[in-house]
């Protein structure tokens, strides 16, 4: 079944193409090494093996012997104290030898294992690709065989290896590495992507539902809001004189009720927008984006005396309209809770921390109780009675949604009568190209 004497492997290793094919498999298995994280000198040691082998077939009258059992008494010393498992086979399989290393591996004895079929010792699902492989090994179509399979011990457990084929003469050298631990980790980062694939569709589903729900009540809600808003106009503006003060105060609150509900259904669908919205990274300028929203709010400041402080605010990787959005709400917040002080102190800026950028909204509002501030955030929570400062309780929630799909987080830190004061980060550092950007 080998090929003629002075033919195959052993022509092929003679003379200096010996100790080049030597050289240049012991390179081979380094860079093997280094490419699947193997152990590095277990992986050089079995290289040198083959290269022993390789040199020691290339001496004049050696060629002959190379079929031999023992394969010769310098080769049978390295091969049986590699630290890499390995194993000498006949071309139908059969173990001529395996080293202390395949044994223990395995738990077995070296004599246990001798005239044992190798076919025996892989699981039946890995037979044919490594049949395969050692078929194109055998008819001369590769010089060198690999492939990952999984061996059953002697206890019945199924152990995972990378197993590399050199035949030289009528023998075939076997080597096996023990990859069951990258071979589980590969298994367990697999079986975490399904489920991480699984949790994204789940989430995008709900987020679906959300939004049609959101959709549904902003839309549904707006045609009998109408009616409430149209009845109790047309009562007040024809039937005032028979309603009496207590009458008129009533329908008064009716339609007050009815404005405040459809400015929250207005908040509800921009806080639903907000989800939707396709974000554009780019370089923002958020002291100039401060700039034009304090412009903005003039109005709400007529007649008051307000103190605005704009620290330093660098260029952020932020989709420009929700920054814009973003800097809006916690703005107008602060100018409409310090609207009972003298003068009112708001101050945005920035600060470099361990975790990166933080900027910051502060003022010398009314405040809010410190144990107040984990439900903050939350969609429609207002600390403050209606008839002391209007709003709706979405602002914050819209606030927190930028921050969130910018990758970043929010907090606030105040004391009531205190002021307050508003934290947030974003994505991180700015990307080399948005960095580009912001230089020009």
């Amino acid at each position: 079944m080998g090929p003629a004497k002075g033919s195959g492997a052993a022509m092929m290793v003679r003379g200096p193409r010996g100790v080049a094919a030597a050289l240049g498999l012991i390179a081979m298995v380094a860079v093997l090494a280094s490419a699947h994280g193997w152990p590095m000198k277990a992986m050089l040691a079995a290289g040198c093996v083959f290269a022993v082998w390789l040199l020691w077939l290339s001496l004049p009258g050696q060629a002959e012997a190379r079929a031999a059992p023992d394969g010769g008494e310098e080769f049978g010393a390295l091969f049986e104290s590699a630290p890499a498992a390995m194993v000498m086979l006949e071309p139908n399989g059969m173990m001529q030898r395996a080293n202390q290393a395949f044994s223990k591996w395995l738990g077995y004895n070296g004599r246990e294992l001798l005239r044992r079929n190798w076919w025996n010792l892989l699981d039946s699902e890995d037979l044919r690709e490594s049949m395969a492989a050692t078929g194109r090994l055998l008819d001369g179509k590769e010089d060198l065989v690999q492939w990952d399979a999984r061996f059953r011990s002697r206890t019945g457990a199924l152990v995972w290896a990378h197993v590399r084929l050199a035949r030289f003469g009528d023998l075939v050298l076997a080597q096996i590495v023990d990859t069951s631990r990258r071979m589980e980790s590969e298994q367990n980062v697999r079986r975490l992507n399904r489920e991480l694939e699984q949790r994204v569709n789940e989430l995008t589903a709900l987020h679906q539902e959300v939004a049609s729900f959101t959709n549904s009540i902003t839309h549904d809600l707006r045609a009998p809001l109408r009616q409430v808003q149209a009845f109790s106009r047309i009562l007040m503006e024809e039937h005032a004189a028979g309603m009496g003060g207590p009458g008129w105060q009533a329908l008064e609150r009716v339609s007050q009720a009815a404005r405040q509900m459809n400015r929250m259904l207005d908040d509800l669908a921009e806080f639903a927008r907000l989800g939707r919205h396709p974000m554009t990274t780019v370089a923002c300028d958020l002291a100039a984006l401060a700039r034009q929203v304090i412009g903005g709010l003039e109005s709400d400041c007529a007649g008051r005396t307000v103190e605005w402080r704009v620290g330093a605010l660098p260029f952020a990787d932020c989709d420009p309209v929700m920054a814009h959005q973003l800097l809006e709400n916690l703005l107008a917040n602060a100018v409409k809770f310090t609207r009972r002080q003298e003068t009112a102190v708001i101050e945005v800026g920035s600060e470099e921390r361990t975790e990166g950028t933080v900027f910051h909204v502060r003022d010398n509002g009314v405040g809010f109780p410190a144990r107040a501030s984990d439900r903050l955030f939350g969609l429609f929570q207002r600390l403050h009675r209606q008839e002391d400062f209007e709003g709706t309780g979405v602002g914050l929630a819209s606030v927190r949604r930028i921050v969130e799909r910018h990758g970043g987080r929010i907090w606030a830190e105040s004391e009531l009568g205190c002021g307050a004061a508003f934290y947030f980060t974003l994505s991180g550092p700015m990307r080399k190209e948005n960095l580009d950007e912001a230089a020009q």
